[in-house]
């Protein structure tokens, strides 16, 4: 019985050494999911808010490196998308006050290109899977541009044109799950939230008129996503 205990006590010890390097070491891949982005722009000055919206596919690349230590994996690690994504909405409405009707049309647009995180992350291994939490810095280029045409019963109209834009930080975390396929590759799924804010001059052109007013360019991303890394 002893002997018996003494290799099973052996057998764990074994299986415990090897499943704590699973995932220590360096990993580079690509992901592929679906990104739902808004951008909205908000003139102080003129009370005025006017939002982006897309739901658009999205790809990239990273690069990291993870250590376990036991069941606990801390990792470091480098993200960023490709391409660009274009946003765009309408709008229309009729306000009346004392007897005047205002009638308002306008679109916005705007681009998010370049989305860069540098993210920690901490999990739980269970084997050859990992839970985990994310976080950390995101950096956004965005540029976006609104155009408004009013017109009243009394016959006044003008027309606005607004483009602000630039590159923005923000904090970004996400959870995900990642499972080993063999010992050089692995296969994840992840959600990831990121939030910046931005404030930016804006070149205000009117019929009547043209100024720069301070503006505040607000993005967030929501992205849902899997990826396919090779370790090392």
């Amino acid at each position: 019985m002893s002997r018996l205990l003494s290799l099973l006590t052996a057998s764990i010890l074994c299986v415990s050494a090897q499943a704590g390097d699973t995932w220590t070491g360096g990993f580079a891949g690509l992901s592929f999911g679906r990104t739902q982005t808004t951008v909205e722009q908000q003139l102080a000055s003129r009370g005025t808010t006017l939002r982006a919206q897309s739901d658009a596919w999205n790809k990239g690349f990273q690069l990291g490196y993870d250590w376990q230590l036991g069941t606990t994996v801390l990792g470091l690690e480098y993200t960023r998308s490709l391409g660009t994504r274009s946003l765009g909405t309408s709008l229309a409405e009729s306000v009346t006050s004392g007897g005047v009707t205002t009638t308002t049309t306008g679109s916005s647009s705007a681009q998010v290109k370049r989305l860069e995180t540098l993210r920690l992350r901490a999990g739980l291994a269970l084997g050859s899977t990992l839970v985990y939490l994310t976080g950390g810095a995101g950096r956004l280029d965005t540029t976006a541009g609104w155009v408004q045409a009013s017109s009243s019963s009394t016959g006044d109209s003008s027309t606005v044109a607004v483009l602000p834009g630039g590159r923005s930080k923000g904090l970004v975390v996400g959870v995900g799950l990642e499972q080993r396929l063999g010992s050089e590759w692995s296969f994840r799924v992840e959600y990831l939230s990121f939030r910046t804010s931005q404030g930016t001059e804006a070149s205000v052109e009117s019929t009547d008129a043209s100024a720069s007013v301070a503006a505040d360019l607000l993005s967030t991303l929501s992205t849902f996503q899997v990826g396919l890394n090779y370790r090392f």
